[in-house]
């Protein structure tokens, strides 16, 4: 029951159209409700109670900004935000998220975490983000209808205000 009322869900999804990191283009699409998706609703902007709820500070995207996808986010204190940094491949992604993490003011009680969320020719407009067994786990939400060509992927970064602290990263 609960699969079948998943599947007839459907939530907007702002898009990024092309291989650019240009957010002036939107489409809409229906969210992945496959069963390695978190549940919950998507979030794509910062929203939300800031006591309770995760808030999506910057999803950030660039053509062939590498990295390795990762279901859980990783910490960005201390040593740990250069060390993820460094498996970024362009160093303007690598500063875009640097920028971002140093320009947001952590909610008391908090603590930002960051995951490489995408690489494929569509760019998530939200990220699903639950906590699972004292970890943040992250997803992003695909559109069903993929941009038909596609010449390079896209990397895109997403960098999350959660409630509590994340654990150290393995």
């Amino acid at each position: 029951m609960r699969h079948s009322l998943a599947t007839l869900l459907v939530v907007p999804l702002i898009l990024l159209a092309g291989c650019s990191d240009s957010d002036s283009d939107s489409t809409v699409g229906e969210v992945d409700t496959s069963p390695t998706a978190p549940s919950g609703s998507p979030i794509g902007s910062p929203t939300g109670s800031p006591s309770a709820d995760p808030v999506v500070v910057a999803l950030l995207s660039e053509t062939g900004g590498g990295g390795p996808v990762a279901d859980v986010l990783a910490p960005v204190e201390g040593a740990a935000l250069s060390a993820f940094l460094r498996r970024l491949d362009p160093d303007s992604l690598a500063e875009e998220v640097r920028e971002a993490v140093a320009g947001y003011d952590v909610h008391a009680g908090h603590s930002l975490g960051v995951a490489v969320v995408a690489v494929e020719c569509d760019v998530p407009g939200q990220v699903y983000v639950a906590e699972r067994d004292g970890e943040w786990t992250i997803a992003a939400a695909r559109v069903s209808e993929p941009l038909p060509n596609c010449s390079a992927p896209i990397t895109t970064v997403a960098v999350v205000d959660v409630p509590g602290v994340l654990p150290a990263a393995a």
